[in-house]
């Protein structure tokens, strides 16, 4: 089975994103996950989709049965994508759809809150490990390599971007708050996404290259230990 995975903008612009999973349905491109990526199948047949934030009930679910819909798997709690087989299937009208505090709830996650702290705690982590070379010098440098100072300026970075991640979703916060323009918002919001990327990009990469260094260094040390032992 062919698939597809789409990083597109996070922000949930729901007119936007229902014209496009109909769209891609149109095109042979079945929506099979929706969260920080889009996953699609390739499926000739047509299908019709809407988000849906009204609140889960049995009485809600058996009226969504009859008219045909079903949820595509979502890593979301706040909002539902619903997919019908009958691209006629009428649409869900409720006052819940389209409604701004809807999206403003994505944006009040509470790791927001958290990653100011976050970026204190890896800023001061890159200070530790930066220290010595700034007190002592290039000596540090010839007893422990550039791998000390490679962390610590890793450390820094990604501090930085993190609280760039949580400036920007601030302003996103804002601006839907006051009504701002939607498509300056999607800026915003494009700009934090790919900083997100970013900094899990950088955090896999340091965090490969720590155990590396640490399995490198523990071998040289196992064999230093076994060849002194040995003589």
């Amino acid at each position: 089975m062919k698939y597809k995975d789409v990083l597109r903008n996070s922000l949930y612009l729901d007119e936007e994103l229902q014209d496009y999973f109909n769209e891609m349905s149109k095109k042979g491109w079945r929506l099979d996950f929706v969260g920080y990526y889009y996953r699609f199948i390739k499926d000739e047949h047509v299908y019709k989709y809407q988000i849906d934030y009204t609140p889960i009930s049995s009485e809600y679910q058996d009226i969504l049965k009859e008219m045909g819909y079903h949820e595509v798997r979502n890593s979301f709690d706040d909002f539902r994508v619903l997919e019908n087989e009958n691209v006629d299937a009428p649409d869900l009208n409720t006052e819940f759809v389209f409604d701004k505090n809807n999206k403003m709830k994505q944006f009040k996650k509470i790791r927001y809150f958290i990653y100011p702290i976050l970026a204190y705690f890896l800023f001061w982590l890159g200070k530790i490990f930066i220290k010595d070379i700034v007190e002592i010098g290039k000596p540090v440098l010839y007893y422990e390599g550039f791998g000390s100072l490679l962390m610590g300026i890793v450390f820094i970075v990604l501090s930085f971007v993190l609280l760039f991640v949580t400036i920007l979703n601030f302003s996103i916060l804002y601006a839907l708050k006051n009504d701002k323009d939607l498509k300056s918002v999607k800026k915003l919001n494009s700009i934090k996404d790919h900083l997100s990327i970013l900094f899990y990009i950088l955090l896999l990469i340091s965090g490969v290259f720590y155990l590396l260094k640490s399995f490198i260094t523990l071998d040289l040390k196992v064999i230093v230990y076994l060849y002194l032992h040995v003589l």
